[in-house]
């Protein structure tokens, strides 16, 4: 994961000191790298590249990421906003 989305995980109160912390930002980092590349991206294709980066199961990298979600003060539907807003604004 690239220290930029790092750190954007930390403002948004994802909890980094777990395992569905990293996840994210590793599935953040590369719906980013797809879509500079045009390319649709899907949560199997998230979950997929997860589970072979992290050497688990596809289920189980999303669990993971769910959990992670779960435990995090921020809604998951203020993130996606934030998130958007921060993907418009990534220089390619």
């Amino acid at each position: 994961m690239q220290q930029k989305t790092h750190d954007f995980l930390v403002r948004m109160q994802v909890p980094m000191a777990t395992f569905g912390g990293d996840l994210m930002g590793e599935a953040i980092d590369f719906a980013i790298q797809e879509m500079r590349n045009n390319r649709f991206v899907t949560l199997t294709d998230i979950e997929n590249v997860l589970s072979d980066r992290f050497h688990c199961s596809a289920s189980s990298a999303d669990a993971r990421l769910r959990t992670s979600w779960t435990i995090s003060p921020m809604p998951l539907s203020s993130f996606l906003i934030v998130l958007y807003r921060y993907l418009m604004k990534s220089p390619k």
